[in-house]
């Protein structure tokens, strides 16, 4: 018979009989006969399913007992096992044994693959069988591969001796027969060897075994063999057998088993011995303590937790006031700006209403002027004019009258144009109060994270000038950034959050600077290593105003806060521009201070980590600056960092030169009525055809019912009733993929309020080919559309036209 290490793998769990335990025999309880044979595989070939030596066997114990032979006589192979089992077990007793050999790389813990036992005859060396009851304990390596096995051999027939034995000594005793099976604790009896000799239905059910499945092998190579984290627990460490060797008793003792199907639990358990020592073997009492431990975890975790936020909640009470504080005036800047909006409509609807009264009393001025001239006064002098008409039946007064009327509709125009400002002015002071609350919210959850781009710092700081001159003209400022000697400054930074730092630098500089004062800004770096890659970027805002006291400098960065309580109401503001402005610093990995001295004016500096562009980087970007020499780009930001678009606009950078055939037919799916008829009243107005929508549903239907697109271009909104437009262009992208028409997908450009990156993101992801945020102006959606019909006209890829988007579009991609 080939050996049966051809077959396959083994896992260890408990250790063999030392000769220890033989030496010191006189001191304890007498033993059963036990003979270990330890079973050792070298290696195994996984490819070719067989092993590439002869495992090795040791033989340990009293093997005259059992087999007859001297330890010295016995052959450390396979062949020799295998040749002393009765010729009627051989074939059982092999099928049984490669069986246990496959390896087991899923649950190489459960007890299938732990344990292993076999009944045959053994022939000793007088030539009679025995009847043996070998029990092992396998060790798999971590693909499921048995590397070793130890089984203990014993005389089965004295054995079930001993155990009738003592069943029928505990059966004539009674004394724990009815507890046991009625309590909710699990009891065991073991002998002095370790095996269990009885079990309630309570131990039954807490370790997954029955008696019959448990009685072959110790309790402890059973539900005790290995620790949660996979290691070997060796009997030698085990504390229920150190216990019982130590003839002491325990009492609640914290242990983790193993149950049958694999899955370790908790328990605590208690021992005492049968009788007066532990002579006749133990009880152990254990319970599955699992449910208490997980109960008990979670209350010490909502304790601690409850601490935390104890703690959390003193230490922020000043700042919930501060936020309490913020919120009533949020909810008043908030209201400022509708409250102008809603005057501002009630008196634009007045004077419009003047103006059509002006403009029909100048009609039937003009009428009856004509009628004089036809020699027909005395036909429409019977006109009846309104009371207040200095048209009284003299012509002479027609000419002062009408005078009067064109006075008085040059006024309701002037009146009329300067309440539509106003509604401008509340809707962008709207506008900064979103977009500061948005980029709070970034900066508490950690979502704002640089771009890096190469950049010429000092273009972009005069660019931030020009932005502001408007407002400082208006005060007599004079702003300025002093070159000293440099026409450039080439380093990799994020350009909208570094643009951010400084319109909110300067913007803080205009507001609180007298009028006819001076603000300079500054933009230097570090000399440091010709070679080095990165780089130091010191920035600084100075004015000549007020200046601060060391108290105001103190509240200045802190969130919801200003200098002093008269700030807001001077001069407006919602005391989070220099928190924010501070806060992308550090994400550039910076800083920012301020110098100030009261009535000496205060200077704001800050530093952010730069790159230095290497040839290749700074060669490719002054090729892009040369293409681009005769347009010229304006970073109109939407909103703050991290948040939707940076659209580019001015000379239409990005829409092409070459003049590109106009769309003529523009969906647009809006769920908002007043809204909708202003898109359309706008693309009307630039000369295309728009098709309006409720909801995207209808958008969608009306896309399918056709062969060829309806539309040369898409504008939807993406949260409407029905269906939305992130759904609609989802199932539109499908139809198209489906269609395979070959030809390029038609523009979709979303109309959305929601401007956080991963939400612009998600758009994205679903087809859409560009983005603009609400409220979007008549020359955003102009130069758009003419970008994606210069799109269209090259059949290029679809990419949006802001930078800022097409960043978040790589970002989404997994592009570098």
């Amino acid at each position: 018979m080939a050996p049966l290490s051809k077959t396959l793998p083994l896992t260890e769990t408990q250790s063999s009989t030392t000769s220890d335990d033989e030496n010191n025999s006189s001191k304890k309880p007498s033993r059963k006969p036990e003979l270990t044979r330890l079973t050792t595989f070298k290696s195994y070939n996984a490819a070719s399913q067989a092993r590439s030596a002869t495992p090795t066997i040791t033989w340990i114990g009293p093997s005259y007992t059992i087999c007859g032979y001297d330890l010295e006589e016995i052959e450390n192979t396979e062949e020799w096992w295998l040749g002393h089992i009765h010729p009627e077990d051989v074939e059982d007793l092999t099928s049984s044994y490669r069986q246990h050999l496959q390896p087991c790389p899923a649950r190489p813990y459960h007890s299938e693959a732990r344990l292993w036992s076999a009944d045959y005859r053994f022939r000793r060396k007088d030539g009679t069988y025995l009847l043996v009851s070998e029990r092992g304990t396998t060790i798999r390596d971590k693909n499921g591969f048995v590397t070793k096995l130890t089984s203990v051999i014993i005389d089965k027939t004295l054995q079930n001796r001993q155990r009738s034995a003592h069943r029928w000594k505990l059966e004539q005793r009674n004394y724990l027969a009815t507890v046991a099976e009625n309590t909710p604790s699990g009891i065991y009896l073991m002998d002095n060897q370790g095996y269990v000799i009885y079990m309630n239905k309570a131990a039954e059910l807490i370790t997954g075994y029955t008696f019959e499945e448990l009685s072959p092998y110790t309790f402890h190579a059973s539900c005790h063999s290995c620790r949660p984290s996979g290691d070997i627990y060796p009997i030698g460490e085990c504390p229920i057998l150190l216990h019982q060797q130590a003839n002491v008793s325990v009492q609640n003792h914290p242990e983790v088993f193993v149950h049958k199907d694999g899955h370790f639990y908790d328990v605590v358990f208690s021992i005492s011995p049968i009788g007066d020592n532990y002579a006749s073997g133990a009880m152990i009492e254990f319970r599955d303590v699992s449910e208490q431990r997980r109960m008990e975890r979670e209350r010490l975790d909502a304790i601690l937790d409850n601490q935390q936020k104890s703690i959390v909640l003193k230490e922020s009470q000043t700042h919930k006031e501060a936020l309490a504080n913020f919120v009533a005036f949020l909810a008043h800047e908030s209201r400022n700006p509708l409250q102008g909006i809603t005057a501002s409509a009630e008196f634009l609807l007045d004077s419009m209403k003047e103006l059509e009264l002006l403009t029909e009393r100048l009609s039937t001025l003009n009428r009856l002027s004509t009628a004089q001239q036809d020699g027909k006064t005395a036909k429409l002098w019977n006109l009846k004019l309104d009371d207040n008409s200095p048209v009284n039946g003299e012509s002479q007064h027609l000419t002062q009258t009408i005078s009067d009327i064109a006075v008085n509709l040059k006024k309701g125009l002037r009146n009329a144009q300067e309440y539509i400002t106003n509604i401008q002015t509340c809707g962008d002071h709207q506008a900064v109060i979103i977009n500061n609350t948005l980029d709070l919210s970034r900066l508490d959850a950690g979502k704002v994270e640089p771009f890096l781009e190469v950049i010429d710092v000092l273009a972009l700081g005069h660019q931030t000038i020009s932005m502001m001159t408007a407002r400082a003209k208006s005060k007599a400022i004079k702003l300025s950034l002093p070159s000293n000697g440099r026409s450039s400054l080439y380093l990799k930074v994020d350009p909208t959050m570094l643009t951010q730092v400084l319109l909110n630098l300067l913007s803080n500089a205009l507001k609180f600077t007298p009028h006819g004062g001076k603000i300079t800004l500054s933009l230097k770096t570090d000399k440091g290593d010709s070679g080095s890659s990165s780089t130091i970027l010191h920035g600084a805002v100075t004015d000549n105003g007020p200046g601060l006291t060391t108290e105001e400098k103190g509240r200045l960065f802190k969130r919801f806060s200003q200098a002093n309580a008269q700030v807001a109401q001077n001069y407006g503001g919602s005391g989070l521009g220099l928190n924010i402005s501070k806060e992308l610093c550090l994400v550039m990995g910076g800083q920012m201070n301020v110098d100030s001295t009261k009535g000496n004016g205060s200077t704001f500096s800050f530093t952010i980590s730069a790159g230095v562009p290497t040839e290749e980087e700074l060669s490719h970007f002054l090729e892009q600056q040369s293409s681009c020499a005769d347009s010229t780009k304006t970073v109109q930001r939407n909103v703050a960092d991290g948040h939707a678009t940076a659209s580019i606009t001015g000379n239409s950078s990005n829409i092409p030169t070459i003049q590109a055939p106009s769309f003529d037919v523009i969906g647009v799916a809006e769920d908002n009525p007043i809204n909708l008829k202003y898109l359309c009243k706008v693309l009307i107005s630039l000369g295309y055809t728009p098709i309006p929508y409720t909801n995207g549903a209808d958008l969608v239907a009306h896309y399918k019912s056709t062969s060829i697109s309806p539309f040369n271009a898409i504008v939807t909104d993406l949260s409407m009733p029905v269906m939305g437009g992130l759904e609609a262009t989802k199932l539109i992208r499908e139809a198209e993929v489906a269609a395979d028409s070959g030809h390029s997908p038609i523009p979709i450009i979303a109309l959305s309020g929601n401007s956080l990156t991963e939400q612009v993101a998600k758009a994205f992801e679903v087809g859409v080919s560009d983005y603009l945020l609400k409220p979007a102006k008549k020359l955003d959606l102009m130069n758009t559309l003419k970008y994606w019909e210069g799109v269209v006209h090259r059949e290029e890829e679809h990419q949006p036209m802001g930078e800022t988007l097409r960043k978040i579009v790589s970002g989404s991609r997994g592009e570098t």
